[in-house]
């Protein structure tokens, strides 16, 4: 049986690392300074609003309001914005979380020489996240996401304002 389970762990695990290949790559950019420091751990060592990314389980253990903005901007044409905010509604812990992210100016090449084109990619992350503490130190979670992805999309013009 034990030969069983090491062989399950191992193939998911080696079937897990293809993730981010077939779209919403965005969610992979860290949430909070902290976390993004610690090399994105932030399953297991958050205490603060952040838990709304990683483990919304953690959100009961937290009994503070919060606010949480961050910007990153990696690279050339790419900037992520997060917002993120924590409280208490009727006794029950809440969090709500927006992620944006852009890509401007890609260019858009069908033969090597000059671009033909260029366009703008756009990422949406919406959540909104409560816990709930079972029993002792056990919590449970849950985190609901609205997700959006706009890349290379065709724009229709109206035909009256083309000049001849």
């Amino acid at each position: 049986m034990k030969k069983i389970i090491c062989v399950f762990l191992l193939a998911t695990s080696l079937f897990g690392q293809s993730a981010g290949n077939s779209g919403l790559a965005f969610l992979k950019f860290g949430f909070g300074a902290r976390n993004v420091a610690l090399s994105d751990l932030g399953v297991v060592g958050t205490n603060d609003l952040t838990a709304l990314n990683y483990n919304p389980a953690d959100l009961a253990a937290e009994k503070n309001n919060q606010l949480l903005f961050t910007h990153n901007s990696l690279f050339t044409d790419l900037s992520a914005e997060m917002f993120g905010a924590s409280f208490n509604l009727w006794g029950l812990p809440l969090a709500l979380g927006i992620n944006t992210t852009n890509i401007s100016d890609i260019e858009v090449r069908t033969t090597p020489g000059p671009a033909e084109a260029t366009f703008s990619a756009h990422y949406f992350n919406g959540s909104i996240s409560t816990a709930h503490e079972i029993a002792g130190n056990l919590y449970a979670g849950v985190t609901f996401k609205y997700l959006y992805e706009n890349m290379y999309s065709d724009d229709a013009e109206d035909m009256d304002s083309i000049s001849d």
